[in-house]
């Protein structure tokens, strides 16, 4: 019970901020990391202790604009496409720094790995086609998106945006 009711309240958590953020089409990363760890809680909870997750993101990016909803697509995708295939589970690293002026997120697991002859753009799958779709959409001549197989197994999606950071929690910039 005590596990069902942290569940509930993170779903609930989820469906508030997706409902808060349905009008915004960027919002700050903080944000986005905080939608993300509902999400991940949630996932924590189903696969124990066969999900690591590590958060990496440098402090000064922590309030650059991206898309809204952005991030927990791409998760989702590396559990349920990587790390839940696996019985011995595995890991998920996301990360964002500032590169040459641009903001550069990057999400990998330690999964599976694409399929031989995988490409983005013969991709079936929705998830990843609505968010390069959403991101080319939003920042049409600075952006960059791709998908590829990690040398060491699993899958790293890149993505790499203008860096633009908005005023923090006490209004500074």
């Amino acid at each position: 019970p005590r596990l069902t009711r942290s569940m509930i309240e993170h779903l609930g958590d989820l469906l508030r901020l997706s409902l808060e953020n349905k009008d915004r089409q960027e919002v700050p990363l903080a944000e986005e990391l905080a939608f993300l760890d509902h999400y991940l809680e949630i996932q924590k909870i189903r696969f124990g202790d066969q999900l690591t997750v590590d958060i990496d993101v440098e402090p000064e990016v922590r309030y650059a604009s991206v898309p809204s909803l952005i991030l927990q697509p791409l998760v989702e995708n590396a559990i349920r496409h990587g790390i839940s295939r696996r019985i011995s589970g595995g890991a998920v690293v996301v990360s964002a720094r500032a590169v040459d002026g641009k903001l550069k997120i990057e999400v990998e697991d330690d999964g599976m790995g694409l399929p031989p002859g995988w490409s983005l753009e013969n991709s079936s799958g929705l998830g990843l086609t609505v968010t390069r779709e959403r991101i080319a959409g939003l920042y049409p001549a600075a952006h960059a998106f791709s998908v590829r197989r990690r040398a060491d197994g699993g899958t790293r999606v890149e993505i790499l945006l203008p860096l633009n950071i908005q005023g923090d929690e006490d209004g500074r910039s």
